[in-house]
């Protein structure tokens, strides 16, 4: 039905105008409808409905930066349905809006792939090193580069053990030898674990966030700890973020309270952790499954504040890549123009530029690009402007 009614073209104009009522808004909205489309298996993918809807947007920008953060989930989460549906859905981006517009996004994909066969290369070389034990672990690490993704949240502080690092020195090592003058900057942020958990002489095998595991090989030398201990033990600083991997591991549940508070009452359900209070394996611990995934706790408040937070961070990026695009435009038709018109520059940046401007935000730019001393009003014509080499 509603492919019927965006392909009606009369009524075209008017969804244009109902569409970018509030353009930002409705950008944010269809890339949150194709993420979930995306990640249903069950659902029927429908592109054209929503390629239809995308065309009338004028704020392709918000719709591109919210669907890359989406996808980039799906693609280091594994939550890839159909890697040819996703490919085709870029495809179809791509012809509307150019190569310039899906750039990046082919980037992350390629970054995948790129990523598997390193992988599969380092695995290679570790059969053939029989010898070496220092890379006998089960590791998988993705390569991104820099400027494709999101940004993600920094842990430069975080002390790993051992068995993290030895490992991690290891694929270093034999990716600096294969990929010179190449750096790497660990995402600590993105990690996830698997850690192996006997209690009464059962074993449980727990998926965990690479933090959520720094947490629990505190306890594997000593039986209660202190959130303040934990803190100083693996480097983390974020007490906030440490208190919410804490209330996941001993107050999520039932199946996933592998720790509890010590003391000599237990706290309610989504009570606090202070700094001061003591934890313990949770010795009664018991679940149906072998296999236990321990989502991290987020209080419907505090979820409500990160995901404003996230969501005004991509807008803010999103306004920023705007300023540098007028910027980038006017300075490129002033080097070939080297003198123009005031009436005459608006229009043409107007027409270059890939989402809605005002008049008025385009002359923000030439007095911002005025002070900077990129270009100059002429000292006759005031409504003429001068290119400054």
């Amino acid at each position: 039905r509603l492919q019927q009614v965006v392909g009606d073209l009369p009524l075209k104009p008017v969804w244009t105008d109902v569409l970018n009522e509030e353009p930002s808004v409705v950008a944010e909205f269809l890339a949150k409808h194709v993420d979930g489309m995306f990640r249903n298996s069950k659902a029927t993918v429908q592109l054209e409905p929503v390629l239809q809807l995308f065309c009338l947007l004028q704020a392709k920008d918000v719709f591109e930066a919210f669907y890359k953060r989406d996808l980039a989930k799906r693609l280091l989460l594994n939550r890839i349905q159909s890697m040819d549906v996703e490919r085709q859905f870029v495809s179809l981006l791509k012809a509307e809006c150019g190569a310039g517009y899906t750039s990046k996004i082919e980037g992350m994909f390629q970054d995948i792939e790129w990523s598997r066969e390193t992988m599969s290369r380092y695995r290679s070389s570790l059969e053939q090193n029989v010898s070496d034990v220092t890379g006998r672990v089960d590791m998988d690490v993705q390569i991104l580069t820099t400027g494709y993704w999101p940004v993600y949240s920094q842990y430069p502080n975080l002390v790993l053990p051992s068995a993290l690092t030895q490992p991690q020195l290891h694929f270093w090592s034999h990716y600096k030898q294969k990929y010179q003058g190449r750096k790497i900057v660990w995402q600590y942020a993105l990690g996830n674990c698997s850690v192996r958990f006997t209690i009464r002489n059962k074993q449980y095998d727990l998926i965990v966030s690479l933090c959520q595991a720094l947490v629990l090989l505190c306890f594997n030398d000593q039986s209660m700890k202190t959130m303040g201990e934990v803190s100083k033990e693996i480097g983390f600083s974020d007490m906030e973020e440490l208190e919410r991997i804490l209330q996941s591991l001993s107050m999520g549940k039932d199946g996933t309270r592998v720790l509890k508070r010590g003391g000599p009452r237990s706290p309610s359900k989504g009570s606090s952790i202070n700094i001061s209070d003591p934890l313990t394996i949770n010795d009664k611990f018991t679940s149906p499954h072998r296999r236990i995934r321990i989502n991290n706790l987020l209080k419907k408040k505090v979820a409500k504040e990160s995901s404003q937070e996230e969501r005004d961070k991509v807008l803010e990026a999103v306004s920023r890549d705007r300023l540098y695009l007028m910027d980038a435009v006017l300075v490129r038709i002033m080097k070939a123009r080297k003198t123009i018109l005031h009436q005459q520059l608006i229009p043409q940046v107007l027409e270059q530029i890939k989402f809605h401007a005002q008049p008025s935000d385009i002359k923000k730019r030439i007095e911002s690009l005025i002070e900077r001393e990129y270009m100059e009003r002429d000292e006759k014509d005031r409504n003429r402007y001068n290119y400054l080499a």
